[in-house]
């Protein structure tokens, strides 16, 4: 029956021929035709009570009519070649060997250069058709081998009755040109048939997609669209099929109201690295011409926005015209500064303390150059991922919001509230397309992302970007606002800005999806992204230690206020602003190129320069204060931790030749103190002196405070202490640990814990070997390949220290080009190994990681230090990045590996844990490798009882990060004794991460954070009275709670995982 229909309808239709499924017929036969297919759909859908039918038969038919006005849309396929191509203009020159598509040609340039692309037949397009082709260079433009087009961007006018009988095949040919990363987007075709082919066709498009979408809708989507369906035949002549569908599209504008319930946020951007592929100085002169563009579409379009972040940006343009017209256009809600970071950073690896300062440097300058409060953050493009800490940091700073890109295994499309370790939420947009979801407001793609947004959550709107790397904003972009405006049935559709989007929706609605842990890279083998927590490692080690420093000179200067000390403001400011440059997102990883490393360096330098300089200064006003008379030559030792401290310091001073050959060492009740020479060598400029590196140990350097001891000249440097720490050539051995070299491989074969008395290794199994394997990645993505080599071709093992304080075996050995020393230390009052790292790298394409086994299940909890927190992740897993500290334990016991600034780690399937410690790949744009050569670091081990809480492993990480700091004095008399702590952190779980100047008086500020997820009630001692205490923001702006105070000490309760900030005036 059904068969019989259908030949009646086609009987009625016949053609003189048939064109891509378009019926030819002449006027007389096009009633008849109109009239069968009418009755054919009716009487089908009618007679079959089958829903699946219906809805099979609907269906076909809207793909039917899609594909068809799509093939009319004049789609292009490219394919190019650089060089010349000789006979290439013809139609049947033979392209099979060029390359498809175009972005391998993106930013290159060449003398000759070919393209070409084949058109289909578009029986639609009977109208005049233009071509205008903005491709770099001169251009000599053929179609179907005639010459119609010559010089810089020809337009043509395509032959249509080739275009739609058989198609066209196009050749281009350019000279002394290039093609930046969007040119061939900007080849465009032009006629009022083609620009209505498209509409009619993304119309019935959006409403397809959006059915999918949202379920809800659908029963009235679908009535529509059956009427559609009725409406049209495919099998008509080509005027025929498309007067009916230009009659039907008006059937889709009755869902016009529903589809308006939906607000599309089109926000123009454009995405700037502050170095990548460029030096900063470019950076400077891209940003002055995409700002000076933007402003002149604003002055055409009274709508048009524009979204740009990050402070480098502006200073440059300061109290100029531009950033006048800027500052008038943020007045007027239209300029937008849509994230609260310094440089855009990558998220995983900058420590707690760095991204208070990235929002309070950031939220503070465009407050005072804008008037504009910042209050989300804006990820458009990190690569590795977000520690699940940042929702509580991000919210103690005013930042309620955040728009992160799509590099994550993270919830695909739209919006959720994402729930820190603490239980603290923020609202979250996650990109469905990068940074440029609606860049040039491509329809089809803003389409696309509209619908995944709607899939996604329940809520009535959605951003899109519209920009990419470096594009300047598209003048076309309000056309482009319009044509989707002409849809028959498209959401609302307008300009906005990111803080007026999230502004627009409820942030807590109910129905929002809840997503807990850390965002974390793809582990997709070729694209994982956590190859850049290893890349560049220089770097890495580089961003730690200026952290580290610049705790340590903030805490330090703010101490020595009291004396008189001036707090380096200024200096300070700077040297973290430096630091914060580098931690931008393709400086961190290692994903630039190496003209961004060598200002990275200088940067670097700079802030070396700063800390080192001011915390001697400091440290000299504090130590004029102490009581330092006394026999021998006055030492004082100062810690910045929250803890008293045993560790040892190390001290450098120089002395007359025939002085001394060593020094005996005591406290200020005349004690011995352990201490030992480290080296002694002949002054670089006094050919007098002699240059002493010696090693004390004091018990107890108190909390916050110091510590004073006194050195007594020798002529030999005794041992007092001589039981508790030794070595011979492949033993070294303390109270609490014997470490054991093989002589064979050159690494630790046995780690014996005497307080367990068990070796912490697994049988047969050696730790700190260092494992190298081929890298097929880039600086992104880690892909090793290829056999497993081990680094110890030949290996020579020494003792190099053995006294009252520490031993230290070396280990050397090589690899083919390459040198590896690890020095393995043990103290005389820590469980502590620490393996000082020296490779000389001369090795292509290549990964190393220290391997570093346990004998505990594989499935014993992997837990990890992220930034003011720890988490425990799965097992196995690729490197992840990881703070100061990593650990596995079963709860009666475990091993801690630390490290001084490697931030790559993993957990084997078979409960291994790993630091990748070097990766040589080829550096972005150059044929160097990224790492070759020197390299200096420390890891360690930590065997220890109980879990990592027990333990005191943060305790434990921080002191490898923050070296006591060492001043020589004079004899002299002070008002402080010889040994004091000036604040005392009287939890041991709660950690004093950094203690600073207030931003707007001279109150001090504490920022404080639990460290094991247990709630703990403080209390916090002063060496002078409180006056005032209260809980504050980390911005320094909002007041909260007054604290509970008593003479010199605050109490105050922390909540599981809790961040605070606090503000103290002492007496």
């Amino acid at each position: 029956m059904l068969s019989d229909r259908r030949e009646r309808a086609q009987m009625c239709a016949r053609s003189s021929f048939l064109f891509r499924g378009f019926a030819v017929v002449s006027p007389a036969e096009r009633c008849s035709a109109e009239i069968a297919h009418l009755c054919y759909v009716c009487n089908d859908l009618a007679t079959h009570t089958d829903p699946n039918f219906r809805r099979t038969h609907m269906e076909d038919r809207l793909t039917r009519i899609l594909e068809l006005l799509k093939a009319n849309e004049l789609p292009v396929t490219w394919k190019a070649i650089i060089g010349e191509a000789r006979g290439a203009e013809s139609p049947e020159y033979d392209d099979s060997a060029w390359d498809e598509g175009w972005r391998h040609l993106a930013t290159k340039r060449w003398a000759t250069a070919w393209l070409r692309a084949s058109v289909p037949a578009s029986p639609l397009l009977s109208e005049p058709i233009s071509g205008r082709f903005v491709i770099g260079g001169h251009l000599t433009v053929w179609v179907n081998g005639m010459k119609l087009g010559e010089g810089f961007e020809p337009t043509i006018s395509l032959p249509v009755p080739a275009l739609m009988a058989n198609g066209l095949k196009i050749a281009v040919k350019s000279e002394e040109g290039g093609l930046s990363s969007e040119m061939l987007k900007l080849i465009l075709f032009q006629s009022p048939r083609l620009r209505q082919v498209k509409t009619l066709r993304r119309s019935l498009d959006f409403v397809m997609q959006w059915r999918a979408a949202q379920p809800g809708n659908a029963a009235a989507i679908n009535d529509v669209l059956a009427r559609y369906v009725a409406a049209v035949d495919p099998d008509a002549a080509p005027e025929v099929f498309l007067a009916k569908v230009v009659e039907a599209n008006e059937l889709l504008r009755q869902l016009d109201p529903l589809a308006k319930q939906y607000t599309v946020h089109i926000v123009p951007h454009s995405h700037v690295d502050l170095s990548w592929g460029w030096d900063f100085s470019e950076t400077k002169r891209i940003a002055r011409a995409l700002f000076d563009q933007a402003l002149r579409i604003m002055e055409v379009d009274p709508a048009y926005t524009f979204a740009q972040d990050q402070p480098p940006m502006y200073v440059h343009l300061e109290d100029s015209a531009t950033e006048k017209a800027i500052a008038r256009r943020v007045k007027e809600g239209r300029w937008d500064i849509p994230g609260a970071t310094f440089s855009e950073p990558e998220s995983f690896m900058p420590g707690g303390e760095s991204w208070v300062r990235h929002l309070l440097y950031t939220k503070r300058y465009f407050k005072q150059r804008f008037g504009k409060e910042i209050s989300l953050h804006w990820a458009p493009d990190n690569f590795s991922g977000h520690a699940n800490t940042l929702p509580q940091i991000w919210k103690l700073c005013g930042i309620n919001a955040f728009v992160f890109g799509n590099w994550y295994q993270a919830p695909h499309g739209g919006q959720f509230l994402w729930e820190g370790l603490d239980g603290t939420r923020v609202f979250a947009h996650y990109m469905t397309s990068h940074y440029d979801s609606a860049q040039m407001i491509e329809q089809d793609k803003v389409i696309r992302n509209v619908c995944e947004h709607m899939k996604a959550t329940t809520i009535p709107a959605c951003m899109l970007l519209d920009g990419d790397d470096l594009t300047p904003p598209w003048p076309g972009s309000p056309q482009g606002i319009e044509n989707l405006r002409a849809l028959a049935a498209f959401p609302k559709i307008e300009f906005s800005t990111p803080h007026r989007f999230f502004s627009s929706v409820d942030t807590a609605a109910d129905g929002l999806r809840v997503v807990q842990g850390e965002f974390i890279s793809t582990t997709d083998h070729r694209h994982n992204n956590v190859g850049a927590y290893s890349t560049f490692a220089e770097v890495k080690l580089r961003n730690r230690r200026s952290e580290w420093g610049l705790r340590t000179l903030e805490a330090m200067a703010t101490l020595a206020m009291r004396d008189g000390g001036i707090y380096p403001t200024k200096h300070a400011a700077r040297a973290w602003r430096l630091t914060l440059f580098n931690q931008m997102h393709d400086i961190f990883p290692g994903t630039a190129i190496f003209e961004a490393y060598e200002e990275a360096y200088k940067r670097y330098d700079e802030v070396d320069s700063i800390c080192s300089i001011g915390t001697n200064a400091v440290a000299n006003v504090l130590a004029s204060t102490i009581n330092t008379k006394g026999d021998g030559i006055p030492v004082v030792l100062f810690n910045t931790l929250g803890w008293d401290r045993n560790d040892p310091a190390e001290i450098l001073l120089t002395e007359p030749h025939s002085y001394c050959d060593g020094f005996e060492v005591r406290d200020g009740n005349g004690r011995p103190v352990p201490a030992q020479t480290l080296s002694t060598d002949i002054g670089t400029f006094d050919k007098t002196n002699k240059n002493f590196r010696l090693l004390v140990q004091p018990d107890g350097i108190p909390a916050m405070g110091y510590k004073t001891v006194w050195l007594h000249p020798a002529h030999r440097d005794e041992r007092v202490f001589s039981s508790m720490v030794g070595a011979d050539r492949l033993t070294l051995d303390n109270d609490f640990v014997r470490v054991t070299i093989n002589p064979r491989t050159g690494w630790v074969s046995q780690l014996f814990d005497k307080r367990l008395n068990r070796n912490v290794l697994p049988d047969g199994k050696e730790a700190c070997a260092i494992e190298g394997q081929g890298d097929v990645g880039n600086p992104w993505h880690l892909c090793p390949e290829g056999p497993v080599r081990w680094m110890n071709q030949t290996v020579r093992t020494e003792v190099v220290e053995d006294g009252d304080v520490r031993a230290a075996i070396r280990v050397t050995t090589t690899w083919h080009r390459s040198t590896f020393v690890q020095e393995f230390r043990i103290t005389r009052t820590s469980p502590r190994v620490e393996v000082h790292t020296t490779i000389d790298c001369h090795e292509a394409n290549f990964t190393m990681k220290a391997l570093i086994p346990v004998a505990l299940p594989a499935d014993a909890p992997w837990t990890c230090e992220v930034p003011w927190g720890a988490v425990q992740r799965p097992i196995p897993d690729n490197d992840r990045a990881t703070q100061t500290w990593m650990d596995v334990s079963n709860g009666q016991w475990g091993l801690s590996v630390l490290n001084n600034g490697r931030y790559g780690h993993s957990r084997r399937a078979d409960g291994t844990m790993t630091v990748t410690l070097l990766r040589t790949t080829v550096a972005h744009k150059s044929q160097d490798q990224s790492d070759e050569g020197r390299h200096e670091f420390t890891y360690a081990l930590l065997p220890h009882l109980g879990n990592w809480t027990e333990a005191a492993t943060v305790r434990e990480a921080h002191m490898l990060n923050a070296p006591i700091i060492t001043t020589r004095e004079i004899p002299h008399e002070g008002a402080r004794p010889d040994t004091h702590s000036m604040i005392r952190i009287g939890a041991p779980n709660i950690v004093l991460a950094a203690l600073k100047k207030a931003e707007d008086n001279d109150d001090w500020v504490l920022h404080l954070y639990e460290t094991t997820g247990a709630a703990t009630d403080v209390t916090i001692t002063f060496d002078r009275p409180v006056v005032e205490a209260y809980d504050t923001d980390l911005m320094e702006w909002n007041r909260g709670v007054r604290l509970n105070m008593e003479g010199g000490t605050v109490r105050r309760s922390f909540r599981p995982w809790e961040i605070a900030g606090i503000r103290i005036r002492l007496g």
